[in-house]
């Protein structure tokens, strides 16, 4: 083989293994000098090459502060028929042939393990030795991943690899065989010196170069092996590894069991987390807390515990969860059960009592918003809209208002009442309560018609948006990481981080087959975002995206945990606590409680949940007298649900007795009351705020079972045909939670 001398193989990755020792005479003073090499450092550190090969060797003498000392380094070998080397350090994997202008080495007759010393002309004559590994070619590299089928985080596990070559290269026989060459194949890894393992994601795994795993953040990757010979590297297929993902988090009050507290305004209270992986391994990751009501509450979190301030009076949850990328890398994530919080007046009043400042109201196609205010029930300045809005979302904190329309969409911002036109069209369909995204559906196609608007950019988080027509409903679990919609054909996922670009995922079992029985009406998560309800006709069905281990590895699964058949169940809302979801369904009000696991004390675990089990139950809207349930809102607490009718009524569900008390509205329009058409609930749970055909907003209160306030809102939209006001209907209602 015909090489070329060069000073330097800076920068070359090789396989080496090496042991240096330094000799050499003098004083027995302990004391050294600048000039005093106390040992050498061989680059590259490991010295594998293929018989033939060439590879540039260096040897650094250094004092015992770690600097260079300044000498001239020497080199010979134990060998010189098959490691042969020139005194500048250019190693032959054969023989110079007494070349001494070393352009030409010829391979060697042996494979083995030959010894190269590095000689410095210092007055000690210091040296060092390293060992060289000569070798026939590498044709093959095989891994061999851990026995176990997870390494918990922070444990340890063996990985080994084998090195392969074909026979032909070695005269056709084998001196050493591995199960896992093949068979036209012989194991040189004994003469290859030291293997290069990694891991695709360091952050999962970490593999020394004897092998030893150990285990990173609980996340999926793949790790491999490879052998370095001169400047050739030849790397194996990369095997599927896990560390082991986050099974159950159970969250609670710090130093107790509780899972519900009460907190002053403006005091705090702790929280902690008890996480187990799927070996059932005491874990602590880096976990996500979120706030289901920020306007209540806010969470920060620590290590291995979470701080919870009360905001406002008022009724909130708090759920941890194990979202990727920081936990449960490239998996799916993983969601605690949920903790309430009850946020009292003060250290000294233990009553809750709100102090929204605004509710916000318009209409479909107007031309205006108004603040509403909660105290004295007058109108605020009137805020101009550019567009005419189709829906409405509010962040739960209650620092944004998000508007749909048919031209573009729309924010609000409630600290200065400012709008802000977004540059996509859409109707808001959820907004995620980590207030970090808000998903937007156009029925048309060639615009995006699924974009999921990141609230910090308030630019599409998927480029492009998602071209799927005719979206109806959508969810988002806690995190805001995921969010479920429906086109009512099908259920698909995306994962705002973790997901490429525009491709959501179309939802099948993972055993096969479709998720529906029926035609998507509604969906929901559950409020710890761990089960998804979708209304078919006429079965509420829930399923679970969790983690599951096929075929030697772990998968993301959508797996199904069963469901309840009712009549024609339609719209869906989740109770706050965790404990299941409503549905109007016709003349019924339709309940789903989750009954195993215990939402209100355990976890969930085990991919689909283990012992997962509901109980069906039915609240009777008879007594609103045959009219068509518009709307559905349940209050902060999940103690009380408002249906909302289009005869002018509001049912006052308790759904702690199973009860409805009808209100009838006070009509202060002029003609008859034919519709309720929005509302949103109080923080303490006094009542609902209602929009009605009157033109006037509404508070019924639950306490005394009335419509106590009336404020009229009449909202503009677009002139008329005669270039007279148009007033339109005031149907979309948010309440500013602060």
């Amino acid at each position: 083989m015909r090489r070329f001398f060069t000073a330097s193989y800076t920068g070359l990755a090789v396989i080496v293994l090496f042991t240096a020792f330094w000799s050499g005479c003098g004083g027995s003073s302990s004391s050294t000098t600048v000039n005093q090499i106390t040992h050498f450092t061989f680059s590259p550190a490991i010295i594998s090459l293929e018989q033939g090969q060439v590879l540039q060797i260096a040897a650094a003498p250094l004092n015992s502060d770690g600097n260079v000392v300044a000498a001239t380094v020497t080199y010979t070998s134990s060998d010189t028929a098959n490691a042969d080397i020139s005194p500048g350090g250019l190693l032959c994997a054969g023989t110079w042939g007494g070349d001494k202008t070393y352009t030409i080495c010829h391979p060697g007759t042996q494979v083995g393990q030959y010894t190269i010393t590095a000689t410095a002309n210092d007055a000690a004559a210091s040296s060092a030795t390293a060992t060289a590994y000569v070798h026939y070619h590498v044709d093959a590299v095989f891994i061999q991943a851990p026995s176990a089928t997870c390494t918990s985080a922070g444990k340890t596990n063996g990985v080994s690899a084998v090195a392969c070559s074909l026979k032909s290269h070695s005269g056709g026989s084998c001196s050493a065989t591995s199960s896992l060459c093949p068979t036209t194949m012989c194991d040189v890894s004994k003469d290859v010196g030291t293997f290069n393992f990694g891991a695709l994601d360091s952050t999962v795994a970490t593999i020394a170069t004897d092998g030893t795993l150990t285990g990173g953040i609980p996340g999926i990757t793949k790790i491999y092996a490879a052998v370095v010979s001169g400047t050739t590297t030849t790397t194996s297929t990369a095997v599927p590894y896990t560390t082991c993902l986050v099974d159950s988090i159970s969250l609670h009050v710090a130093t107790k069991t509780d899972t519900s507290f009460a907190v002053a305004k403006s005091a705090t209270a702790s929280l902690a987390a008890d996480v187990l992986d799927t070996e059932g391994n005491t874990v602590t990751p880096g976990l996500t807390y979120n706030s289901l009501a920020a306007a209540t509450g806010t969470v920060a979190s620590s290590t291995g515990t979470a701080t919870y301030t009360g905001k406002a009076p008022g009724y909130g949850a708090v759920v941890a969860s194990c979202t990727p990328p920081s936990c449960n890398k490239n998996a799916s994530a993983v969601f605690s059960n949920v903790v309430t919080a009850t946020v009292q007046n003060s250290a000294t009043d233990t009553g809750v009592t709100a102090n929204e400042t605004n509710v916000y109201v318009t209409g479909v196609g107007a031309q205006q918003m108004y603040p509403v205010d909660t105290t004295n029930h007058t109108l605020g300045t009137v805020m101009s809209l550019p567009y005419g809005p189709n829906s409405i979302g509010i962040s739960n904190d209650g620092t944004r208002i998000f508007l749909g329309s048919d031209k573009a969409g729309m924010v609000v911002n409630t600290a200065s009442n400012s709008v802000q036109a977004l540059s996509f069209p859409g109707k808001v369909l959820a907004v995620s309560p980590s207030n970090n995204f808000v998903l937007f559906a156009n029925t048309a196609l060639g615009v995006g018609a699924v974009n999921i608007m990141s609230v910090t950019s308030l630019t599409v988080a998927n480029p492009g948006g998602f071209e799927i027509p005719n979206v109806s409903a959508a969810s988002f679990t806690p995190d805001g990481n995921t969010v479920y919609f429906t086109d009512g054909a099908s259920l698909y996922r995306y994962r705002v981080v973790g997901d490429s670009g525009s491709t959501p995922t179309a939802l099948t079992l993972t055993s096969g087959g479709n998720p529906l029985p029926g035609t998507a009406n509604d969906l929901t998560t559950s409020a710890n975002g761990t089960v998804l309800f979708t209304a078919t006709t006429p079965r509420i069905v829930a399923n679970e995206t969790c983690n599951a281990f096929v075929g030697g590895s772990y998968v993301t699964a959508f797996d199904p945990l069963g469901g309840q058949n009712f009549t024609a169940p339609s719209a869906l809302a989740q109770l706050p606590n965790g404990t299941g979801i409503l549905a109007v369904d016709g003349a019924d009000l339709d309940t789903v409680t989750i009954t195993s696991p215990n939402p209100l004390t355990s976890p969930f675990s085990g991919c689909p949940a283990t012992g997962f089990a509901t109980a069906p139950g039915t609240i009777s809207l008879s007594a609103l007298g045959g009219a068509t349930v518009d709307k559905l809102v349940v209050s902060n607490s999940g103690k009380y649900a408002a249906v909302l009718a289009n005869n002018g009524k509001v049912g006052i569900v308790d759904l702690t007795k199973g009860t409805m008390t009808v209100v009838a509205l006070v009509n202060k329009g002029t003609g008859t009351l034919t519709d309720v058409f929005s509302g949103d609930w109080m923080l303490d749970d006094s009542g609902v705020w209602v929009t009605a055909s009157d033109s006037y907003l509404h508070f019924v209160d639950v306490t005394q079972l009335k419509d106590t306030s009336q404020t009229q809102v009449q909202i503009q939209g677009p002139p008329s045909s005669g270039g007279g006001v148009n007033y339109v209907a005031p149907n979309l209602v948010v309440v500013q939670r602060k």
